[in-house]
């Protein structure tokens, strides 16, 4: 007896099975979870780390390798690697599906705390950074500066950072824009070490004096009619 023949003997049972199962599918559909950027690669955390002064491989013997180590023993982790430079090293751990993003940065942020006593006391803060489909940049603007307008990379790095940038966060739209390339502005100061000896005054007395004449201190809210 074929399908359809027994179909045609038992209509009456055939038929609520196939509205439960449309009931069921509407239903399912309805509470279907939605994701506007769907994480199609694996979660990843980025530690950036900067030893100023220290040459590639001493940045990967006296840095990278340790903490390599350490996050290649948190759990759920797939794959540790790392990219050593003059003065830094970029250090990625990649994590299953499984863990969360947030999960993943705790932990690393942990496994940091429990060996910074062992990095070089030069090193600065690390930086931390997540790493998923949905932080990758919806859109890239290049700004370059036109003919004749007297403006360098400098000028155009500033505008960006301080004009440009604070107006685009003002759109709700708008989750986080990040600045990048182009010039900053870098002051030398050569010093005289005879000069220091002959007045008792050391380096660490010329940085803070640097520093404290160069500090930016809020000077409070102006709120206007715009």
């Amino acid at each position: 007896m074929s399908l359809v023949q027994r179909y045609l003997q038992y209509p009456y049972f055939i038929l609520p099975v196939l509205f439960l199962g449309v009931v069921l599918g509407i239903k399912s559909f309805g509470e279907l979870p939605l994701n506007l950027f769907p994480d199609a690669n694996y979660p990843s955390i980025v530690v950036v780390l900067q030893l100023p002064g220290a040459s590639a491989e001493d940045v990967e013997k006296q840095v990278a390798i340790q903490v390599e180590k350490e996050l290649a023993t948190l759990s759920l982790v797939r794959r540790v690697r790392s990219v050593s430079r003059d003065g830094v090293a970029v250090v990625s751990a990649e994590f299953e599906y499984e863990k969360g993003l947030s999960a993943a940065q705790v932990d690393v942020s942990a496994a940091l705390d429990r060996i910074i006593t062992d990095l070089p006391t030069a090193l600065l803060p690390p930086r931390i950074y997540k790493v998923s489909d949905a932080t990758n940049p919806v859109m890239t603007l290049s700004l370059v500066p036109a003919d004749g307008s007297g403006l360098g990379l400098v000028q155009v790095r500033r505008l960006a950072q301080e004009y440009i940038k604070p107006l685009l966060l003002n759109d709700p739209a708008i989750g986080d824009v990040e600045v990048f390339g182009g010039y900053r502005t870098e002051v030398l100061v050569a010093v005289d070490r005879d000069a220091l000896a002959r007045y008792s005054i050391g380096l660490a007395e010329v940085a803070a004096a640097l520093a404290s004449g160069n500090a930016n201190l809020p000077s409070g809210v102006i709120r206007t009619s715009k």
